[in-house]
């Protein structure tokens, strides 16, 4: 047998070759020494399969495990008989053999092997799968206080949040104290105490800020409930307010309102006094809360009294006896 490559047998029946070409084989009749012979053309398949990986989803907060897909792999000459999966790094969670895998996190990178049912040909894909981290590295975070003691009026705001390279973020979702997430970053009708704050992206990372809100004191104001004066006697009003305390300082000028003739009496808090009037005095603090307090000023009226002159002093038959009575008013 002669061609290319003879590899054994050469002079059998049978010869065995290692490589595609053009074989002839000559037979000679060892009896009259007549000689025949014919050629074939060795044809040799050896088509490598196409191995595809496709991944299926993304590995991020919120999600552990991924798919790994190779039901894209193509045989060149026949289906593909086997598919082989093996992990450099990482893990394979469940489906070795099979077209599909699961792998988990952090993630790793994977091999997939294929053989060609009929060549037994094989081929190879990799992938590597990483794992989507959390971006949220800053939550910049601005809180309104109360306006006044006991009041629900405070807001927490979101004013921005960065990635570790200092970008803002956007497409966010917030939620406080563990409430329902919402896209507004803006908390309002908050009263004092400390407020959780968490941050979540559209793959689920989050991240907490906590905010705390601090309502004033509660105001308090001491006064002098009651003067009694002179009829004629200037009168200062704001004199009679001792002290005023708690709220936001510094404190605005007290206002004044005469209750006995529901007037304002701001404008004429020094005035003179004719007549006993009850006021209510009003202290308001830098952020306009207020306390209020009533005082009393009382004015003594003294009254010469003329006795007509037909009394005498003298008693007699013909006097009568008068009983003088004194009302105050």
């Amino acid at each position: 047998m002669e061609g290319s490559s003879v590899v054994t047998n050469a002079r059998s029946y049978i010869g065995n070759v290692s490589s595609p070409g053009s074989y002839t084989v000559v037979v000679t009749n060892l009896t009259n020494g007549c000689v025949d012979s014919t050629t074939v053309q060795v044809s040799q398949d050896i088509k490598t399969p196409s191995a595809k990986i496709v991944q299926k989803g993304t590995l991020t907060c919120s999600v552990d495990q991924v798919k790994l897909d190779g039901s894209g792999s193509q045989g060149a000459s026949g289906q593909v008989k086997e598919y082989n999966w093996r992990a450099l790094s990482g893990s394979i969670v469940t489906g070795q053999g099979s077209r599909e895998i699961t792998v988990g996190k952090p993630g790793g990178e994977y091999v997939l092997e294929i053989k060609d049912g009929k060549n037994g040909c094989l081929d190879y894909d990799t992938i590597r799968v990483s794992e989507v981290g959390n971006p949220l590295a800053l939550i910049s975070t601005e809180g309104k206080n109360p306006r006044c003691y006991g009041e629900k009026n405070g807001v927490v705001s979101i004013l921005e949040v960065l990635d570790y390279n200092n970008q803002v973020l956007s497409g966010l979702m917030f939620s406080i104290n563990g409430g329902q997430y919402v896209s507004a970053d803006e908390f309002p009708n908050l009263g004092q105490g400390t407020y959780k704050i968490s941050v979540k992206d559209a793959n689920g990372c989050l991240r907490d800020t906590t905010v705390t809100l601090v309502e004033p004191s509660p105001m308090g104001i001491e006064v002098v409930k009651t003067i009694v004066v002179d009829q004629g006697t200037r009168v200062d009003l704001d004199s009679m307010v001792l002290d005023v305390s708690g709220g936001t300082e510094p404190y605005k000028s007290n206002e004044w309102y005469n209750t006995s003739i529901e007037k304002d009496w701001t404008s004429n808090k020094v005035y003179t006094a004719d007549t006993s009037y009850e006021f209510r005095v009003t202290a308001v603090d830098a952020s306009g809360c207020e306390i209020t307090e009533l005082v009393r000023v009382l004015v003594k009226i003294s009254k010469d009294v003329w006795w007509p002159n037909v009394i005498s002093a003298k008693w007699g038959q013909d006097q009568r006896l008068f009983q003088c009575i004194w009302q105050a008013s």
